[in-house]
């Protein structure tokens, strides 16, 4: 909408933002960018197009003092002079505005009163960086779950996780959200329809049962059962299908198999909401049955299996 990534104080009613912009560098010849690289202009049809900077500072201008941060950040290192005469190096991360050497800074400032047609120096201390990131240019999919591996391990460092179908879940809603066109009225708009907040991301834990304890749900399971009345053998094939939900939650899921349990989870939270009975067996039958008036394709997956997965999503998101 504005930038590649914008970044919101909160997930509903933000007030401020701060705005990257992700910049790639590859080819013979190409290393570096330079302050000559950043304020350019190309030609275009209808005259120059916004230099890199250029298009970056217009977000200050839209949203003055809700515009946080104006960020360029790239793989490639930014050959600029800094204050003490020396040039910044791949061991710099990120460059603030007031670190760069003043005759660049002025060169940057009139550039950008010329190209946005400013009365006066643009506003730039304290809120534009130069920041460098390990963006691999070629193997994205790798890298970024590289990246995922390395924030669960630190977030959750004890549970085993099932990267692949987090990752497939992740990618599927920013594709989701990328590919909605509309024209946000405010921050508040522009956040609910394009972007993902925390809670997002921990709703896609939970339907991956990444942030649950198998062995303490079993439990719980185990209890509810009991407390049922369900005869052994009824038990012995919940169990069964209680291991098979957690095979289909670690490995890579089909289609159809995320379809159901999507569609489990939704119903679950919805029937909490009007449940009259606190057996979370007879509410898991209740989902059951409300799958089957619904006309969701449910030949695919024995009672068993549906029964013990409604279960789990009403113990792990605590909709009992």
């Amino acid at each position: 909408m504005h930038e590649d990534v914008v970044v919101f104080d909160a997930p509903s009613d933000p007030k401020t933002a701060k705005f990257y912009q992700v910049k790639t560098l590859y080819g013979k010849g190409k290393t570096s960018w330079t302050t000559g690289a950043l304020i350019k202009r190309q030609k275009g049809k209808a005259g120059p197009k916004n230099s890199i900077l250029g298009k970056l500072y217009s977000n200050k201008l839209k949203f003055k003092a809700d515009a946080k941060r104006l960020a360029v950040v790239s793989n490639a290192p930014f050959a600029i002079a800094l204050t003490d005469g020396k040039q910044s190096t791949t061991a710099k991360k990120s460059i603030a505005y007031v670190a760069i050497h003043p005759d660049d800074r002025e060169k940057i400032e009139k550039a950008l009163e010329k190209e946005l047609s400013l009365s006066g120096t643009p506003e730039l201390n304290g809120v534009l960086f130069l920041d460098i990131a390990d963006l691999h240019i070629e193997k994205h999919s790798e890298h970024a779950r590289g990246k995922l591996v390395d924030f669960l391990d630190e977030i959750l460092p004890d549970h085993l996780m099932p990267v692949p179908t987090i990752y497939r879940l992740l990618i599927g809603e920013i594709r989701i959200k990328n590919d909605t066109i509309v024209q946000a009225s405010d921050f508040s708009e522009l956040a609910k329809l394009k972007g993902i907040s925390r809670a997002d991301f921990q709703k896609i834990l939970e339907r991956t049962g990444a942030i649950s304890n198998p062995k303490k749900t079993l439990e719980k399971i185990e209890s509810d059962m009991e407390g049922a009345g369900l005869p052994i053998g009824v038990r012995v094939k919940m169990r069964f299908a209680f291991r098979q939900v957690q095979v289909d939650r670690t490995n890579k899921q089909s289609t159809i198999i995320s379809e159901m349990h999507s569609r489990v989870a939704k119903t679950t939270a919805r029937l909490a909401e009007q449940a009259t009975t606190s057996s979370v067996y007879e509410l898991s039958k209740l989902v059951l049955e409300d799958l089957k008036v619904t006309g969701f394709d449910i030949i695919q997956f024995p009672e068993d299996y549906i029964l013990v997965l409604a279960m789990i999503s009403f113990h792990e998101t605590g909709n009992i």
